[in-house]
């Protein structure tokens, strides 16, 4: 609770999503491909320090 107390505390989730076919197949390079484009630089209005994606 000492950790929570001084580092605040977070709520994490997660939604699948489950794209079939050609066409999905299609959208997800779609997604990625906005995304290695315009990667994002604040989420919840932080700023991004690192780009991780494709670094695996």
């Amino acid at each position: 609770m000492e950790l929570y107390e001084t580092y605040g505390y977070y709520r994490e989730d997660l939604v699948s999503l489950t794209l079939k076919g050609k066409d999905g197949v299609q959208q997800i390079a779609a997604v990625l491909s906005d995304f290695r484009s315009n990667p994002l630089n604040k989420i919840a209005g932080r700023t991004v320090l690192k780009e991780l994606l494709g670094t695996y």
